[in-house]
């Protein structure tokens, strides 16, 4: 220690040595002539360099009573720098830039904001995030807890990109031991496609497995004729002429407002392809089969089979085909079994006229022939009137014929009674 001039009391050495505070004969802080500092450390490598051997916790402490507590700064060649504060006298410090602009928070609770003074969760970051990793890895944000699964977020390597096409976007389940089990979030960077549970999307939404929706499907498509679509595929039709491809259309336009069926195989609308129109529903509800431009409630082109009972103009089925109302037809074919042939056969017994005349006179109506009320209440078979009808007419032949043999009989006698006159 010395007296230099007007620089006042000096403290130090003249020689290339350093400058020791020593107590308890033990250089506690040491000076190096390259400006380095020690404390607790004799060789000071930084130039501010503290050291404690043993087990103590506290290498250094900044403690202060005021508001703002203690603050430690560092400041390069430009006019700002970096402090860490202790705010609030709270275990909460604070690095802020000039003016006392918050670059990162950390919490009593442990929340950490970056660019936000109040976070709210354990990361709470008021800005962008940027991630990287190195030449040919992907870069990922983890989830793992200890004995479960993991999670990862990030960018696929599965492609590589130049310019502005980017990467794929993957979120991907891990096993602890590091074996991925499949992304079920997956965005495939060349044209946006999403995939669940598919690493390989062909559509905008490519889902390989069963989906829920609790709630509406909209499908809402600016083409004027086919409007919005529902296509069911099924890839194992591949033969030409099985459908692989149903497709339900809210058709306008050319097709006319109607909700449509068409199927499709493999080849479409193109040569020797399948490409048709299956079922039509018009919106003033008349239904089509075979025909897209349907005039009646059911417009059947072709031929239609029905197992089951049909009933037209009323609710109570009783019979195969039930029809409230008139029929108009050109041809009605019933078949029948034993049909009336057998009148004709010699074994055939004809009631003689006097019975037949008896009857009538009893019960107003032909024997076998079923009466008004019974008519009435009962309806007509149709196929066993027509053969009623027929064995009426036949024995009536068979009275006509044994009355002309009568006659016959009748008048050759009357010439053998005149030829002997």
């Amino acid at each position: 220690m010395y007296s230099y001039g007007s620089s006042g009391v000096v403290l130090g050495t003249t020689t290339n040595h350093p400058l020791s505070l020593f107590a308890n004969n033990t250089a506690s802080v040491v000076l190096l002539p390259n400006g380095n500092i020690g404390m607790g450390s004799g060789s000071p490598i930084y130039k501010l360099h503290l050291y404690s051997a043993g087990n103590t916790n506290t290498t250094a402490a900044f403690l202060a009573g005021e508001y703002y507590g203690p603050s430690f700064g560092v400041k390069g060649n430009s006019p700002s720098y970096y402090a860490l504060n202790v705010v609030n006298n709270v275990t909460a410090p604070e690095v802020s830039g000039a003016g006392a602009n918050s670059l990162l928070y950390v919490r009593a609770d442990g929340n950490v904001g970056v660019g936000t003074n109040a976070p709210a969760y354990k990361l709470d970051v008021n800005g962008t995030i940027s991630s990287s990793n190195a030449a040919g890895a992907s870069p990922y944000i983890i989830r793992n807890t200890s004995n479960l699964n993991r999670w990862s977020l990030g960018i696929s390597n599965s492609e590589t990109g130049t310019g502005n096409t980017g990467f794929d976007f993957r979120v991907v389940r891990w096993t602890d031991a590091g074996t991925a089990l499949g992304a079920p979030l997956f965005i495939r960077r060349s044209n946006g496609f999403i995939g669940l549970n598919n690493e390989n999307p062909q559509s905008q939404l490519d889902v390989n497995g069963n989906a829920m929706i609790r709630g509406e499907i909209v499908s809402n498509i600016s083409d004027p004729n086919t409007g919005g679509r529902i296509e069911l595929r099924n890839p194992a039709k591949t033969e030409n002429g099985a459908a692989s491809r149903w497709v339900i259309f809210n058709m306008a336009g050319a097709y006319g407002n109607s909700l449509q069926f068409w199927s499709y195989d493999n080849l479409g609308c193109t040569t020797g392809g399948m490409c048709a129109n299956r079922v039509t529903f018009k919106d003033d509800g008349n239904v089509g089969i075979g025909t897209m431009t349907p005039v009646y409630k059911l417009d059947v082109r072709g031929t239609g089979a029905f197992s089951g009972k049909v009933t037209i103009g009323e609710t109570n089925a009783q019979s195969d085909l039930n029809v409230n109302g008139n029929i108009k037809t050109r041809k009605i074919t019933v078949t029948q079994t034993n049909w009336p042939d057998y009148v004709f056969d010699s074994s055939y017994q004809l009631k003689p006229l006097h019975q037949v005349a008896q009857y009538i006179q009893q019960n107003k109506h032909l024997p076998d022939v079923p009466s008004a009320e019974a008519v009435n209440k009962n309806g007509v078979d149709i196929g066993d009137n027509q053969a009623l009808l027929l064995k009426k007419i036949e024995e009536l032949t068979l009275y006509i014929i044994q009355q002309n043999k009568d006659m016959q009989e009748m008048k050759d006698r009357i010439k053998v009674l005149e030829a002997k006159k």
